[in-house]
Formats: C-alpha cells, sequence, structure tokens
C-alpha cells in the first residue's frame, strides 16, 4: 500500500469533516487529483507518486479504492493523521477544499480539468496512467499555476449549440462533420451532441472551429486532446 496516498487521504476526509463537508471514497479521489493536477501547475512538483488512472468510470488512483473501499457510504469519523505536511501542501490543501470541498463525486468530475483529462486518456476501454505532463499541462491552461481562476461546475461542459451554416461555410460542413450533423430539413434546427474525441480527429481548421462552430470551452478541450494525443498516446 501506498502510505503517502493513505495519509494524505486521511489529512483530507478530516478536513472536509471539520467543515461539514460529505465526502465518500469517489469524492476524496477527485479532490486528490484536484490537488496533485495544482501542485503540478504551481510548484512542478506531484502531490503523490501513485498514478491517475482512466477508466470507463472515470479518473481513479487504486490506492484509494482499495484502502477505503469499505466506506462506500461516505466517512463519519476523522482518522489519526500520522503525516506532517509541508507549507506549501497545506496551502494548496486549504484552497482546494475551501473552494471545491462542497461539491458531491459527480459535480466535481464534470469539472472542466477532471472532464478533460478523461476524455483525452479514456481509449479503446484501456486502464491508462495519464502522464503526470500532461496533467500539467490542463491544469496551467485552466488558470491553476500562478494564481488560481474560478472554474464553473455546470451540468454542460459542452456549450455549442449551433453550426453557422452560411453559404461561405457550407462547403465545409461535409468535410468536418457526420452527416446526422447537418440541419434538419423541415425545422432547420441543428442539435448535436459534440463528441470532442470525434471531433478533434476529424477537424483541420481552428479558425474555422473558433470563429462560426463551438464555443471557446469546445475548442480549448480539442486543442488539449489533440496534444495529448500527439505527445503521449501510443497510437
Amino acid at each position: 500500500m501506498n502510505r503517502e496516498l493513505y495519509e494524505k487521504g486521511k489529512i483530507i476526509i478530516n478536513k472536509c469533516l471539520e467543515k461539514g463537508y460529505s465526502i465518500e471514497p469517489l469524492k476524496l479521489q477527485q479532490l486528490l487529483i484536484l490537488l496533485h493536477g495544482v501542485s503540478l501547475a504551481r510548484y512542478n512538483k506531484p502531490f503523490f507518486e501513485s498514478p491517475v488512472l482512466v477508466t470507463k468510470n472515470g479518473l481513479i488512483l487504486k490506492e484509494i479504492e482499495e484502502t477505503f473501499g469499505d466506506y462506500s457510504l461516505g466517512f463519519v469519523e476523522r482518522f489519526q493523521e500520522c503525516t506532517p505536511l509541508s507549507v506549501t501542501e497545506q496551502a494548496i490543501i486549504d484552497s482546494i477544499i475551501s473552494e471545491f470541498g462542497i461539491y458531491d463525486y459527480a459535480s466535481l468530475r464534470k469539472m472542466y480539468m477532471l472532464n478533460v483529462l478523461e476524455k483525452a486518456c479514456f481509449q479503446d476501454s484501456k486502464k491508462t496512467i495519464i502522464p503526470n505532463e500532461f496533467i500539467k499541462e490542463v491544469f496551467l491552461d485552466y488558470g491553476f499555476g500562478e494564481k488560481q481562476e474560478e472554474v464553473k461546475t455546470e451540468d454542460s461542459v459542452s456549450n455549442g449549440k449551433f453550426i453557422d451554416f452560411s453559404k461561405k461555410y457550407a462547403n465545409l460542413i461535409c468535410r468536418y462533420y457526420p452527416a446526422t450533423w447537418l440541419p434538419d430539413p423541415e425545422t432547420s434546427d441543428v442539435v448535436p451532441e459534440h463528441d470532442l474525441l470525434e471531433l478533434s480527429g476529424r477537424i483541420c481548421e481552428n479558425g474555422f472551429i473558433e470563429q462560426y462552430c463551438l464555443s471557446n470551452e469546445d475548442v480549448k478541450q480539442i486543442r488539449l486532446i489533440r496534444n495529448y494525443r500527439e505527445k503521449y498516446s501510443k497510437e
């Protein structure tokens, strides 16, 4: 068992209980991954040495699953803490718990940073280790370097709703979008569920995306997914 991750997990649990926030193993994993990403972005230092895995069920820390598996209904009592924290570790924990400790597991999983890691790295139904360098890249991109930005946790991660089918760009549609995404012939409505993984492989002209198709958030996610595939994917 990785004692470092176990001991830091106990500290996170205690912090949440002190503030009156409910916490169970799934939420604990997401908070630890947030702490890991912020530490990499701000200090170029991992918060823990264990690998972050992505599976069909999302981002996981295997040691947390195994160690705290009996607490699936939630933690109710404090743990005895045995590991002293550095000043920077304490500062990161305090900021993350204050900002995100109130959210439940489902809301944390939908957060942009964690959502991008999951989308970019889970391929072919295989359990995959996410490189720390990519985690750092994503968190830097979302403003967790020098100064932490507010990060929204809305239910919808993809905000782009419509595609501009003006005559000027009509010739591009068939090249970059599946036929099922063309407008309804009677209503002209377009209600695509943007598959960012598919888009990242299909679309070649970022200028076209940014101006006429997708939200800024969609564009950012596509770029990060591309970066992952170019730098880290073995395919």
